[in-house]
């Protein structure tokens, strides 16, 4: 009995053949194998490509090397911390202070005394004496009352403004102010003109001036 056992184990052990190739596979081969031979045939024809052959270079590798390993990583262990020892702190050398040098005030410098005022000399006042036409001996007469004057009752001052000139002459006469009536301011223009009068003076010299001369009309007196 294990006899059999064994020739059938022996038998389910041992190696099958290998498979034949059919004929038809066989066939298929030769035919791409003509296939490229062919192609490759009708390539050789072109003159480029048999150039393109004939100048390629050929290479052969002889030399085979085994990959190579990659090298085994060396394992770095972290630097181990110091102890950082704290310094000591500076010593400061106390050092003595220098006393302050005395400060020297110089002394304050004379103010110059401020010269004394100049007496200002002044001229004595020009003293001016007007004209005048009031004098006795001047004999001036008064104008005369113009009758149609009178008549209609006419009456009131004029004030003539007159220039008198070194000689005591009257060389303008001007109206400062009328009397209202025409008549009245001819009569006294006219009587005035033919006066004499008493020159202004200055410091005793005989000048031009003028001179305000009222005249008064009145009927009454």
């Amino acid at each position: 009995m294990s006899s059999v056992a064994s020739i059938s184990f022996a038998q389910r052990r041992a190696p099958k053949p290998a498979a034949r190739a059919s004929p038809e596979r066989w066939i298929s081969i030769a035919f791409v194998g003509c296939a490229h031979a062919l192609a490759f045939f009708w390539a050789l024809q072109y003159e480029p490509v048999r150039t393109a052959l004939a100048q390629a270079p050929m290479m052969f590798s002889l030399t085979t090397s085994a990959p190579e390993r990659p090298a085994p990583v060396k394992r770095v262990e972290p630097p181990k911390p110091r102890r950082v020892e704290p310094e000591p702190p500076p010593q400061v050398l106390a050092t003595p202070t220098p006393s302050p040098a005395p400060v020297v005030v110089p002394p304050p410098e004379p103010v110059p005394a401020a010269p004394a005022p100049q007496q200002l000399v002044t001229a004595p006042p020009v003293v001016v004496t007007p004209p005048r036409f009031d004098a006795a001996y001047l004999n001036n007469p008064p104008p005369p009352y113009p009758s149609q004057a009178r008549f209609a009752g006419e009456q009131g001052t004029v004030t003539l403004r007159v220039f008198v000139n070194a000689e005591g002459r009257a060389e303008k006469i001007e109206i400062a102010r009328s009397s209202g009536s025409a008549r009245l301011d001819d009569s006294a223009l006219q009587t005035v003109s033919r006066w004499r009068f008493v020159p202004a003076r200055q410091s005793g010299e005989a000048i031009g001036a003028w001179v305000l001369v009222p005249i008064v009309f009145s009927l009454q007196g």
